[in-house]
């Protein structure tokens, strides 16, 4: 087991599919051959994003001292990555069917952005000059 933001439980509880597109793709991957994933995996996937994003904002990881502001966008990330690989390709004796994993990945893509614009990955950091840029003050 990893050290992540969140936890397996935070992600059942943020969707009640979570299980379900689990079961999917390890039924997928067991199909291929390949051997079963678990949520922790898609968890540190997620991180890794996080991690990213945020040195696209410009804050290294190693400034991160609130990880507690990162859980939600990360257990969003997590999701999405989690429907994204559970979505089905198009169905075609059924073109009309619905993908419920495809449309909680579009769901959760968005949740994930609203969420890494909202999180506080570094207390007691000021704005440098007049925008709206991180810096150290």
């Amino acid at each position: 087991m990893t050290t992540t933001f969140s936890t397996d439980d935070q992600v059942k509880l943020a969707s009640v599919l979570a299980s379900s597109a689990l079961a999917a793709v390890n039924a997928a991957r067991a199909a291929a051959g390949d051997s079963a994933t678990t949520l922790d995996a898609f968890r540190v996937e997620a991180q890794l994003d996080v991690y990213q994003r945020l040195a696209a904002r410009g804050i290294p990881s190693g400034s991160v001292n609130n990880p507690d502001g990162l859980t939600a966008a990360e257990v969003a990330l997590t999701l999405w990555r989690l429907f994204r690989a559970a979505a089905s390709r198009p169905n075609q004796r059924n073109p009309g069917a619905v993908d419920i994993y495809a449309q909680n990945a579009e769901v959760w893509a968005g949740e994930a952005e609203t969420e890494m614009a909202r999180s506080v990955p570094v207390l007691n950091l000021k704005p440098a000059g007049r925008g709206f840029g991180w810096g150290r003050g």
